[in-house]
């Protein structure tokens, strides 16, 4: 029994791998035509049908079957602590989105990351690579064709038999009913997906009493009687108890996170102002509640998804406005880029908190924000966007370009910037920092020096005492000291590179000011030349420092494979780094500063890395990391021919720089129109051509292989008889 199975604690587990297993059989079917029986169909056909002949049931037929067994017991199975996983992977499966995704970059809560936790697919990936190097373990596992993978296929009667189980799971449920469901460990999971299904079809996202209406107080509705006109019933609510509880706990934040990714636009721009604004900031005055809700340990996630959803909305109104629909989706637009602008003023106003508190997820979402909504940005005050949302990050921390604080130049606040945004702390807070570690290697030097001394003092005693005698060996063998000079002769660049590199200064760099400084290189211009004025400031050393941090590197990757970089600062970039990539290459972060050096740089560039390295050539031969950029310069080519290699080197140059935001975005964009036209599939029972030539294919290769083994077989025999006919002549 199924329901006997969804209820046990290890039963379920393996009913769930069969279900699983289900999908690209379905697809398979569903491209070909194959007739779907009900099951009052197939239990007509299993009478009239004699004991002894049976019915092999479909994969697709196997999947209704269970959905109808199960059906009068869904509402229960969604509170079920086993059961839910059933429902949730029959609800995957009917709507027809794919378990095994390629890409993580796709849309949130959908395929596998709903049928397994964040820890256990993180657990899985690393046993995956583990066996995979092992040559055991899971990573043997089969993958599905990629055309399964991406769009998986589905008959169109699973379309109604999703509206069905929707209806037998929520539709008997009050509001205060669905709200515990929200905040419930056991059955929000299902709740997201259900939130997800039912804004993939426009009818259910914008009704009244939805699953999105009920977990917003009413949004929803609010919004659809503004988008219909009747502004006399789009009444802003008061906050909800509710929505207040659920912004700070562990669950429902997750539900909520769910409900205002998927809700319609208008109700998200409704949220942002009840829940997110203060009554004195609506009216002009006064900072809101996103810094306060931003610095919390729970709510930040809802906040960042609210700012970097307000850049989609700007975004899809500028890509229907091209399409001529100018009039709804551009009052959208405006109004998600005002309420963004009002996110960035409070940033500038009362960012400190946020850097303390080490939220680099709300600034990250402000600069993606910005850069999807820089389109209707520069219209509606005619500035940069993204300019803003940096400068005012900026400002933050204590290092705005703009103003430059006493005592100071232009040129030192240029040059702590990258310092100070790196190590992710104020500008009071870094130069605290700082003092303190010179004082402590102040103390550290004396003690050596003090140390130093005594041991001298102490030495001198024990000679005079006679305790100890002088060592004069050493100068009366002339052999040993000709083998010392030689020795030192031989390792001389050996420790020079040594002393170097010991002698750099310390970088003190964090995560999350890695990953904050790389978005802001990805910015367009102007936003993102402090990144490139910072580095230009830097000095040699401390640039090499920079570039062999396995943290600090990635913003040098990151300004040098921008698509936003111009060639003007690539050029003077890749200046101040030519020099250095002897030493670059030599180390494990700094290669890849160099290999990315050598990927981006103009035919002309090459050259001059290639004479910059072509001393070095036996020492980096022998490093381990060095030897890979060597064997890239061919310098066997240029040796024999320049002309020759000159041609060559035209080729190597990298066409696929790192995108932008923006770029992203419109990325990100298109992926989840997909991923939700695809929630609700339309029928298509045709047979597709590509399909039956991979089925073709794969049935030549059979034969192939089946034709192998047989010629295998003969040969096999040949030899056995013989070998037989020999034994037997011996006998």
């Amino acid at each position: 029994s199924f329901l006997t199975l969804s209820r046990h604690r290890f039963g379920s587990h393996v009913l769930q791998s069969a279900l699983s297993s289900l999908q690209h059989a379905i697809s398979r079917e569903s491209h070909v035509s194959m007739p779907v029986f009900s099951s009052a169909q197939a239990r007509s056909v299993e009478t009239e049908a004699s004991s002894s002949i049976g019915i092999l049931r479909t994969a697709t037929q196997l999947l209704l079957d269970a959905t109808v067994e199960l059906a009068p017991h869904l509402s229960s199975l969604l509170q079920d602590a086993f059961g839910t996983h059933i429902l949730r992977i029959i609800l995957i499966l009917l709507a027809g989105l794919p378990l095994e995704q390629q890409d993580q970059r796709g849309a949130k809560m959908f395929g596998r990351e709903l049928t397994r936790s964040r820890k256990s697919a993180v657990y899985r990936a690393k046993e995956n690579r583990n066996g995979a190097a092992k040559g055991k373990g899971k990573a043997t596992e089969p993958l599905p064709d990629e055309s399964f993978v991406q769009a998986p296929k589905v008959p169109s009667s699973f379309k109604e038999t999703l509206v069905q189980i929707r209806e037998n799971c929520l539709s008997h449920l009050s509001q205060n009913e669905v709200r515990a469901i929200a905040v419930s460990p056991i059955s929000a999971p299902t709740l997201a997906l259900f939130l997800n299904l039912e804004a993939a079809s426009p009818k259910s996202a914008d009704k009244a009493g939805g699953l999105h209406d009920m977990l917003l107080d009413g949004l929803v509705a609010v919004a659809s009687s503004m988008a219909r006109g009747r502004k006399e019933e789009a009444k802003l609510p008061q906050r909800s108890d509710f929505i207040e509880t659920s912004l700070r706990d562990t669950i429902g934040s997750h539900t909520l996170q769910s409900a205002l990714e998927t809700c319609l636009p208008g109700a998200l721009i409704f949220f942002y102002r009840v829940y997110l604004q203060t009554q004195s900031q609506t009216e002009g005055q006064g900072t809101g509640r996103t810094i306060s809700l931003g610095t919390h340990p729970i709510a930040n996630f809802v906040v960042t998804t609210v700012i970097r959803r307000l850049g989609q909305v700007a975004l899809k109104a500028h890509t229907v406005r091209t399409e001529g629909e100018i009039s709804a989706w551009e009052k959208l637009a405006l109004e998600a880029v005002d309420l963004i602008r009002d996110a960035i003023k409070e940033v500038r106003n009362a960012g400190g908190k946020i850097v303390k508190e080490g939220k680099v997820n709300l600034l990250q979402a402000l600069l993606e924000a910005a850069a999807a909504a820089d389109t209707w940005g520069s219209k509606s005050e005619g500035t940069n966007l993204q300019e803003e949302a940096a400068s005012a990050i900026c400002h933050a921390f204590g290092v705005d370009p703009g103003s430059t604080e006493q005592g100071e130049t232009t040129e030192q606040t240029q040059l702590d910037t990258l310092h100070i945004l790196l190590a992710f702390k104020t500008r009071k807070d870094w130069v605290k920092s700082r003092k303190r570690e010179v004082k402590l290697k102040q103390k550290a030097e004396g003690a050596k020096h003090i140390g130093a001394r005594k041991a001298k003092k102490r030495a001198k005693k024990m000679i005079s005492f006679g305790e100890v005698e002088e060592d004069s060996d050493s100068e009366s063998d002339p052999e040993q000291k000709e083998g010392e000079v030689i020795l030192v002769a031989t390792t001389a660049n050996e420790q020079n590179s040594a002393e170097k590199i010991a002698s750099l200064p310390d970088v003190e760099a964090t995560t999350q000011g890695s990953v904050l400084l790389q978005h802001i290189a990805r910015l367009s211009l102007p936003a993102n030349e402090l990144i490139h004025r910072s580095l230009q400031a830097q000095q040699q050393e401390m640039l090499l420092s920079i570039s062999r941090s396995g943290i600090a590197a990635h913003v040098v990757l990151a300004a040098i494979n921008s698509s936003t970089t111009t060639f003007h600062h690539r050029r003077i970039l890749f200046e101040r780094l030519i020099p250095l990539l002897s030493d670059l290459a030599d180390d494990r972060w700094g290669s890849r500063v160099a290999d990315a050096v050598w990927d981006r740089a103009d035919p002309f560039t090459k050259e001059k890395i290639l004479k910059s390295l072509r001393a070095k050539e036996t020492h980096l031969l022998s490093s381990q990391y060095g030897r890979f950029l060597i064997r890239r310069l061919n310098l066997g080519m240029y040796r024999k021919d320049v002309a020759k290699w000159k041609e060559w080197a035209k080729a190597q140059v990298k066409s696929d720089p790192l995108p932008s935001l923006t770029e992203e975005a419109q990325a990100k964009q298109a992926d989840q129109m997909t991923t939700v036209h695809m929630a609700l599939p339309p029928p298509d029972d045709s047979v597709e051509q590509p399909i039956q030539s991979k089925r073709r294919r794969s049935e030549d290769l059979d034969a192939d292989k089946i034709s192998r083994k047989k010629s295998m077989k003969a040969r096999k025999d040949a030899v056995t008889n013989e070998l037989d006919m020999i034994l037997a002549g011996a006998k």
